[in-house]
């Protein structure tokens, strides 16, 4: 299965399709309930959303329940003890926490997760105007060797 994040109404939702049912999978994340659909067809899908959502706010509202999940800012992460206490130690000498290490690392990993195509044809021509710079400034001045004058 394929697994993709489509936005409703300002929610997210990971879509995914089953070959076993033909047919794509949607469900809401972040909220306090479930809220799911299924359609055979992109188009449908979005309807599909759009009507689940919405009947989820709906009846959030007039229940009085919030919608949203709320989160702690913690989680427990179980790895390999080796690859903890290199995490731990790289952290340390880098003059930080390991919790410092492990916020900034995910944060970059949904930054580039984040990118769109243009922001990415962005980067890479940003990059390549780098290159060119720092090579314009290696290349030797006319009428010089390029050498300094202590060679």
């Amino acid at each position: 299965m394929t697994m993709n994040i489509m936005q409703v109404g300002g929610h997210s939702a990971v879509v995914e399709y089953d070959p076993e049912i033909e047919m794509f999978h949607g469900d809401f994340i972040g909220l306090n309930g479930g809220a799911d659909f299924y359609a055979k067809d992109v188009q449908s899908l979005k309807k599909e959303a759009e009507l689940s959502l919405r009947v989820f706010l709906e009846v959030c509202e007039e229940q009085g329940i919030e919608p949203l999940k709320e989160y702690s800012g913690k989680f427990n992460v179980r790895i390999d003890p080796r690859l903890h206490a290199s995490l731990a130690a790289y952290a340390r000498a880098q003059g930080g926490s390991l919790n410092t290490l492990v916020s900034d690392v995910l944060a970059r990993m949904v930054q580039i997760a984040e990118l769109t195509s243009e922001d990415l044809v962005e980067t890479a021509d940003l990059a390549e105007q780098l290159v060119v710079q720092h090579h314009a400034k290696e290349r030797p001045r006319e009428g010089g060797t390029g050498k300094s004058a202590s060679a």
